[in-house]
């Protein structure tokens, strides 16, 4: 079930990531009752967990979006491209657990990091 996959963004924007996820005879995984869990190994770990509401299931079986936002990256210290180790698991209902992906999550720094958010 697991995959390689790497994120790419600039520090300080918002990302959304959405994950379709398949069993081992190719069909969507039924999420229900299911622990997912995201992290990316950066100086603060970035987290987002289903039981924290920051990991939400998608309208079909299999799939489940979170986002990386500004919060979460923009105190990271960057200096052009920073490489971190990141990992996806679910834990199924009756204590199955499976990396979903793996991979690096890619930031690179913002060179404007005092944007007048109301000029936007």
């Amino acid at each position: 079930m697991a995959s390689k996959r790497n994120i790419e963004m600039y520090q300080g924007e918002d990302r959304t990531i959405t994950v379709t996820v398949y069993n081992s005879t190719g069909a969507l995984q039924d999420l229900t009752d299911c622990d997912i869990r995201y992290e990316a190994a950066t100086a603060t770990p970035i987290v987002k967990d289903i039981d924290a509401g920051t990991i939400t299931l998608g309208g079909s079986t299999g799939v489940f979006s979170f986002t990386i936002t500004r919060e979460d990256t923009s105190a990271l210290t960057v200096s052009g491209t920073q490489r971190y180790d990141h990992e996806c698991r679910i834990e199924s209902a009756s204590g199955a657990e499976a990396v979903v992906f793996r991979g690096k999550l890619i930031l690179t720094e913002w060179v404007i990091d005092d944007m007048d958010e109301e000029a936007l």
